[in-house]
Parts: structure tokens; C-alpha cells; sequence
């Protein structure tokens, strides 16, 4: 059996897929188990984002304890209490854990890897991926990667490893009449994502290309800045959509032409999955993930730039444009169907999990009384805090 421990909230790519792989599973007849808890409460930290239990739409299979504000705002190990006593309560031993990208989610698993195998996904190209390896690789079984890069850069040589993209539902995605339109998706923020060069492409390519728009679909903490550039530039064929729901996306990117990604750095992005299928060409800066498309099946489909270039992607949308062909939406789609379907990816999955063993050692784990109610009081002061001043 694969069962997914994740934590209460749908927030982005990690909870998209596993929701995927595990309905895939189910309706493939695949055993797995999906372990979660479920807000009495809308969390402080959910932020109007749906709960997994909501967000999943298979029941069979899907644990989930009831939690209230003691989960969210209490002791980092009271957490990790209600994962391990629900793993331990409905998975049977033996299964192979694979956690979230949540600390806490990591650390339940491996507290009872001697019973588990425990498999590590690196989701990103990112710090926290490679300090959860670096904490909690000796309890794991195995590890996976969405990149080459990723795998290349943890180095994990003592244990079974593999390169697996997470893999998208193919079904929710298909190419459709393709307009004169560039779509950026993603949170809007400068850190990862490099938003800002949005602008600075924008202000070059649609001098040249009037007729085409660039459009963004996310929110975060820079779309104040970027409406404002907007504005002050007169960047009239920017067209900003704010945060819009995956059907929303899905039918923008069945008419886009093109995506484009500005990232600093990545896992294996889903945007760029979602917009091949999609049958978009894309034009993404080289991060981890695209980059192990760079080959002769994708060559048109796939042009990357250096991070930060941007009039090196400039060029690379207008070859987009100047060299587009009817068959690239097929094409396109044919790549994403041969990479990133959800059903190859959870065969790669069996695969891999198929010889793993349980760890010889777990993490050190207890959590007594008194820390039960050294968390409760914590809870509480924590919520009267954020209530005195809300």
C-alpha cells in the first residue's frame, strides 16, 4: 500500500499531486491510503483555502482526525502525535509512508520507519527539501526527485533513489483553439518566482507584438507592485486575473499560445506540465525540472533561458511566435502524456516501492503528559494573542 501523510491544507503543487496519485490510485484498484486531519474549524493558517478532505474527492481509504486549534497553534511534537497515532492506528505495517513537503508530516513517518518504509520526495530545487533530507534521510527507505538536478544536488548515495515528476491528471487538460496569448501562473512574489521580470518582458516583446497579451494568474505579495508597473508603464496587454480556480486556469491554457515561467528556481513546475497538456509551448527560465526536457522530442516545444536573461527570453518568445505550426498543440500534449501523466507517475512509484524494507532504526519520538498539556497551554495563549489582535 502507498499512503500519503500530508498536512490539513490544499496550498499548491505537493497537494495537487498527491490528491492525483491517490484518486488514481483508488480508481486503479491500487491499494492506498491517504492520512490527514480535519479542521473542526476553518484554521487561522488556511487562509479560505479548501481542507484536503474537502479538496479530495475519494472518502475510501481517506483518515482524517477531527483538530481544532490545539493541532495549528500547539507544540510542534503535539503534531506530530496525531499523524503517528493515525498512521498507526489505520495503516497496516508494512506500507511504504510517503509524507508531505510538512515538517511535521516527516517526522511522524519516520518515527515508525522500523515499521514503514519511508519514502522522501524532493519536490524543489529548494533549501527546506534539502534540510528535510538532511534531518530525516537516515529513517528513510527510499528517496525520489521530480529532477535530475534535485537528485543530483542531495546526493542521497546510501539509499535507493529515484527521478520521478509528480505527474498531473491528463483528463483536466487539452488543447484547444490557440490565441495570440502568454500565460504566467504561479504565486506572484520575487523570491522564487522572479515576477519582476514579467514586467521587463512585457515592456520589450509587445512593442513588437501588439496584438499578442501577456496574462498573469496567481496572487501573493508583489500584485499590488505589479499592477502598480502596469499602470505606471502603460503596459496595456498585461492583463493581471489575481488568484482563479484550477477550471479557470485550465480553460485560459487550453487557448494560450504560450507559457512562460521567470523562476529563480523550481521542482518540476506543474504549470509547465498543466500547460503542455495543454498543448502550450513553453519558454522557461533554466531551473531544475524543465531543463531535463532540453532534448531533440522537445526542441521547439521546450526553449530555456539563463535566470534573469530577459532579452534572451524575449528572443525565445518571438521564435516561438515567428515559428509556430499547427502541429505544436499535439506535440505538446504527446510530451506531457509520455512525462507527466499521474498514471505513469504512480507506476514509477509501485515500481520503486515494490523491494523497499522498513528502516533498521526510527526517529526518537515520545511526547508525555506533560508536554500534552504544555502544548494545550500554548494553544491557548497563542489564540487569545492572535485574537487580541486581529
Amino acid at each position: 500500500m502507498l499512503a500519503f501523510v500530508t498536512h490539513p491544507y490544499h496550498r499548491g503543487g505537493v497537494t495537487s499531486w498527491i490528491k492525483d496519485a491517490f484518486v488514481e490510485c483508488k480508481q486503479k484498484g491500487i491499494p492506498a491510503a491517504l492520512v490527514t486531519v480535519a479542521p473542526s474549524k476553518p484554521f487561522i493558517s488556511g487562509k479560505g483555502r479548501p481542507s484536503m478532505v474537502e479538496f479530495v474527492s475519494i472518502k475510501d481509504g481517506l483518515y482524517a482526525a477531527k483538530a481544532d486549534y490545539k493541532f495549528e497553534l500547539g507544540l510542534f511534537n503535539a503534531r506530530v502525535k496525531v499523524y503517528q497515532t493515525l498512521i498507526r492506528k489505520n495503516i497496516p505495517e508494512g506500507s511504504v509512508l510517503i509524507p508531505s513537503d510538512d515538517d511535521a508530516c516527516w517526522a511522524a513517518c519516520c518515527s515508525l520507519a522500523n515499521h514503514y518504509p519511508v519514502i522522501g520526495v524532493l519536490h524543489a530545487d529548494d533549501p527546506h527539501y534539502y534540510q528535510l533530507h538532511q534531518q530525516f534521510g537516515g529513517y528513510l527507505a527510499g528517496v525520489v526527485t521530480v529532477s535530475s538536478r534535485i537528485l543530483k544536488s542531495a546526493s542521497p548515495t546510501q539509499l535507493p533513489a529515484r527521478v520521478i515528476p509528480c505527474g498531473i491528471n491528463m483528463d483536466h487538460f487539452q488543447p484547444g483553439a490557440k490565441q495570440s496569448r502568454i500565460l504566467w501562473v504561479g504565486r506572484v512574489e520575487e523570491e522564487q518566482k522572479r515576477v519582476s521580470d514579467v514586467v521587463k518582458v512585457c515592456q520589450q516583446l509587445l512593442k513588437s507584438h501588439p496584438g499578442w497579451t501577456v496574462e498573469v494568474y496567481g496572487h501573493g505579495d508583489r500584485l499590488p507592485w505589479l499592477e502598480n508597473e502596469k499602470n505606471r508603464l502603460g503596459l496595456a496587454n498585461l492583463v493581471l486575473h489575481g488568484w482563479q480556480d484550477a477550471v479557470t486556469i485550465a480553460h485560459a491554457m487550453r487557448h494560450a499560445s504560450v507559457l512562460l515561467q521567470t523562476s529563480n528556481y523550481e521542482g518540476m513546475s506543474v504549470a509547465v506540465m498543466e500547460a503542455l497538456a495543454s498543448g502550450c509551448a513553453v519558454v522557461s527560465s533554466r531551473v531544475s525540472g524543465v531543463e531535463d526536457l532540453e532534448s531533440d522530442e522537445a526542441k521547439g516545444l521546450v526553449r530555456l533561458y539563463e535566470v534573469g536573461a530577459v532579452s534572451e527570453a524575449v528572443n525565445q518568445l518571438e521564435s516561438v511566435i515567428q515559428n509556430w505550426q499547427p502541429t505544436v498543440p499535439d506535440k505538446a500534449r504527446a510530451l506531457a502524456l509520455e512525462h507527466f501523466s499521474i498514471a505513469n507517475c504512480v507506476a514509477s512509484y509501485q515500481s520503486f516501492a515494490m523491494h523497499l524494507k522498513p528502516s533498521a532504526k526510527a526517529l526518537p519520538f515520545r511526547f508525555s503528559a506533560a508536554k500534552h498539556v504544555g502544548s494545550f497551554l500554548v494553544a491557548t495563549l497563542r489564540l487569545i494573542k492572535y485574537k487580541l489582535t486581529k
